[in-house]
């Protein structure tokens, strides 16, 4: 249930919070992330929902602009392949498939090893599965 002492787990109705109070009003300080593979984010996310897949987290030259994109979602400035600047880092809420799905975790142990801000982070355990269990919208293709 707790992911790390100084990274808040929430559920629906404060993703739904977070949705239309934060990242709907000012989408340069927070962001609802996917960290789920990009082929399942087209298949159906979390409406506002941005795609950040986590093998996108690590610098791979042959695809320095997915690597790119992840990092501008999150409001971290690349610097260099291993060097960033978390000043305008966006407060953000991470999910992936459901509680049995590692991927949200391991997307934020990777940006807690980097230097990401942990005040900044919250994490929606439930993921998809939660979401589509209670009848949320979602998008679909």
């Amino acid at each position: 249930m707790i992911f790390d002492e100084k990274i808040k787990t929430i559920g629906e109705i404060e993703v739904l919070d977070f949705i239309y109070n934060k990242a709907q009003k000012d989408p340069n300080k927070y962001a609802l992330i996917d960290s789920r593979k990009a082929i399942w984010f087209k298949k159906q996310t979390i409406p506002s929902a941005l795609s950040v897949p986590f093998e996108d987290l690590a610098y791979d030259e042959d695809f320095i602009e997915d690597f790119n994109k992840a990092y501008e979602n999150l409001g971290v400035k690349v610097i260099g392949k291993n060097q960033f600047d978390f000043t305008n880092a966006k407060t953000v809420v991470f999910f992936c498939n459901g509680v049995w799905c590692p991927i949200s975790s391991k997307s934020m142990n990777y940006l807690i090893k980097l230097g990401y801000p942990k005040e900044k982070m919250l994490w929606y355990r439930g993921g998809m599965t939660s979401w589509n269990s209670v009848s949320l919208t979602t998008t679909k293709k």
